[in-house]
């Protein structure tokens, strides 16, 4: 089950978020109220399971998504314009949204007649292959290797397309949590078919867009400490987020969207779309 929350006045579209740990998706509302800016209604889902294994918490995203463009016309909002924004586990969870829009995959439940494609995804430091990492993984039923199957299916690589939405994909070099190369293998796999994306690097960036987390293994547990600078310590990164939902979701664009561009003046920056 899904728990669907709407947010905001303006009905032109909306920006649908998904975050959090894997076992229980959950959305960040400084993250949403920062694009709220851009957009008019965001959204946020929640997994109403108490112990998902895959792929409960994709079929949840997707039903979400049906139940938004089934109920377009009696919330007024603009069903065409989704745009799917997710950071870590929610980077994977919007990443297959994206991945497999076009497809009726992980479709089930209710809605069907409803499609679950975005038109957009925006990616913050997600995983994208299971299947290298190592340590177990509550959602997959223990470590990747011994459920190669289910790991390989919860990997946003697997479904990458040439006709699949545009992608905009930001990832940390320090990292401690989800490497930077899994950034870089969903970009390797995309560049090989075609499909449209724009990747952005933050040097020295870490898994959290305010601080750096890392896991300490003693207690199980996250901390802030010397797990790399928040991705938005990069000034270009909020900008960039915003001026590509823009470009796709308020400009209804179709060419390739290609960064912005820094303006110096008097002392003060400003960043404007290229």
């Amino acid at each position: 089950m899904v728990g669907v929350h709407l947010r905001a006045a303006r009905r032109d579209y909306f920006v649908a978020s998904y975050g959090g740990l894997a076992t229980i998706p959950s959305s960040d509302p400084l993250i949403l109220t920062r694009y709220c800016t851009v957009g008019r209604i965001w959204v946020t889902a929640e997994t109403l399971h108490s112990n998902p294994l895959w792929p409960a918490q994709i079929e949840d995203c997707k039903a979400a998504i049906r139940w938004l463009r089934a109920h377009a016309q009696k919330y007024g909002y603009d069903a065409n314009r989704i745009a799917a924004v997710g950071e870590s586990a929610g980077g994977q969870l919007v990443a297959i949204l994206g991945t497999t829009s076009g497809s009726k995959t992980f479709d089930v439940g209710e809605n069907l007649d409803s499609s679950s494609d975005v038109t957009c995804v925006v990616d913050l430091f997600g995983p994208t292959d299971f299947t290298v990492f190592e340590g177990k993984f509550s959602f997959l039923g223990g470590s990747p290797k011994d459920h190669l199957d289910l790991a390989r299916s919860a990997s946003p690589i697997n479904y990458v397309h040439g006709d699949e939405p545009p992608m905009l994909v930001v990832h940390g070099t320090r990292d401690q949590l989800v490497p930077y190369f899994q950034a870089e293998l969903l970009v390797g796999a995309m560049d090989r078919v075609g499909a449209p994306y724009y990747f952005h690097t933050v040097v020295g960036g870490g898994h959290n867009p305010y601080f750096g987390l890392k896991f300490d293994a003693s207690g199980s547990t996250f901390n802030s400490g010397g797990g790399g600078v928040g991705l938005f310590e990069d000034p270009i990164v909020e900008p960039l987020i915003k001026a590509f939902l823009r470009h796709y979701l308020l400009d209804g664009r179709k060419d390739l969207f290609t960064g912005v561009d820094v303006i110096r003046s008097e002392g003060h920056r400003r960043f404007c779309p290229k």
